[in-house]
């Protein structure tokens, strides 16, 4: 099958951290619109996250615990439509800094969302409290998922954290960060940025208490929609030459359209697992990086929820990276992005993104894009997605 090199649209706010011009109209004509360059912000401490394991992607649950596929936080007013002034139900500020009120002014759906104001040490956030929840759907792997959006521009690092105290002090677990931003002058960069991340919650003895909360660097944000899902396993797509171990890069390539070159090549002196990974350098271009063809996954699995994980490393001291899925169908080009994250030269840092994949019609085209912003060499290494379950919106 001829592979032709596509053209992203993307304006690279954060290692194609946002996604333009989806129409139609033949991709390798596209320009790329003019770059906001980010400043990097001061981040939280950030505690580990614990992802899936790599040899596995679930374990069965006990027989007594049935898979809970509905948002197990409908009953905490997960999107915030009940409130008035600084009193949210079943919702508080997660430490005594900054403020935490009702807001109207900004929403993902609905009528509402919370709003965040003061949080100058990176600490408030809003906090439900989970324990029944957990107890009742038991220990294993969860979804978890949250909106958010600063007041003002600039990217910060934002998790969704799940603290757990089994009587020997809290425990936290959380997603890698993802770098909510509001970029001052693109209209598509307004909208709330999707922070998730599958996790493993354990406790050992009795569980005393747990608790969901955001955190972000953001001195003012809103969030929306706060989603938690229970698995039983999560069905892996396995992506051909994920780790670079074939001895050639196919069929991932590099994505080229007019001026806008770069090199990929195996690299076998870095890799995050294995003999090897995917190098780009030489890039024209942000969106020049390792794509791959995907149209019959897109095709298999369908339109709906992806959520991937990847390793990513770059030669500078700190800049980002992003995913994202590019579909062509009747209604042109469709660039939606996830996992907008920083990475430096220390080690592979694992990248966790959820994209929502649209198409109409029959698929004409649909790629896979791993990419690193500004750096002038990046790496990539053991790509990996999955298809989120329908239940999961």
């Amino acid at each position: 099958m001829l592979r032709k090199p596509i053209a992203l649209f993307i304006v690279m706010t954060l290692a194609f951290a946002s996604a333009c011009g989806g129409g139609g109209g033949d991709a390798n004509s596209a320009t790329p619109t003019e770059e906001y360059v980010a400043t990097p912000t001061t981040a939280p401490s950030a505690p580990t996250a614990t992802p899936i394991p790599e040899d596995d992607a679930g374990d069965a649950l006990p027989d007594d615990i049935a898979v809970n596929m509905n948002n197990l936080l409908e009953r905490l007013n997960f999107s915030f439509e009940d409130g008035a002034d600084d009193y949210i139900p079943d919702w508080r500020l997660h430490t005594d800094s900054g403020a935490m009120a009702h807001e109207t002014k900004q929403k993902r759906g609905g009528e509402a969302s919370v709003y965040i104001t003061g949080n100058t040490d990176g600490t408030a956030g809003p906090s439900a409290d989970i324990t029944e929840i957990l107890l009742e759907n038991g220990m294993g792997y969860y979804y978890m998922e949250a909106w958010v959006l600063p007041e003002d521009n600039g990217n910060f690092d934002t998790y969704v954290c799940v603290e757990l105290n089994s009587g020997t002090g809290f425990e936290t677990v959380t997603t890698n960060p993802l770098i909510a931003y509001k970029a001052p002058f693109f209209k598509a960069n307004t909208a709330f940025k999707c922070v998730s991340g599958v996790v493993m919650l354990s406790w050992s003895g009795g569980l005393d208490e747990a608790r969901i909360y955001i955190k972000s660097a953001a001195e003012s944000y809103w969030v929306d929609d706060v989603y938690l899902y229970r698995f039983d396993a999560l069905t892996e797509i396995l992506l051909p030459n994920a780790g670079f171990e074939d001895p050639e890069l196919d069929p991932w390539f590099p994505n080229e359209w007019d001026v806008h070159t770069c090199t990929v090549d195996r690299d076998i002196s870095e890799s995050n697992t294995g003999a090897a990974s995917a190098m780009t350098t030489d890039k024209t271009n942000d969106a020049c990086c390792p794509v791959l063809d995907i149209v019959p996954i897109l095709n298999e699995y369908g339109k709906g929820r992806y959520y991937f994980e990847y390793y990513a490393k770059c030669v500078d001291e700190e800049n980002t990276t992003s995913i994202c899925v590019g579909t062509n169908s009747a209604t042109g080009w469709a660039f939606p992005v996830g996992g907008s994250t920083y990475i430096d030269d220390q080690s592979f840092k694992k990248i966790m993104a959820t994209i929502d994949v649209p198409w109409d019609g029959t698929l004409i085209d649909g790629m896979v894009y791993v990419g690193g912003s500004g750096s002038e060499k990046f790496w990539v290494d053991d790509v990996r997605m999955f298809k989120l379950p329908d239940e999961v919106k």
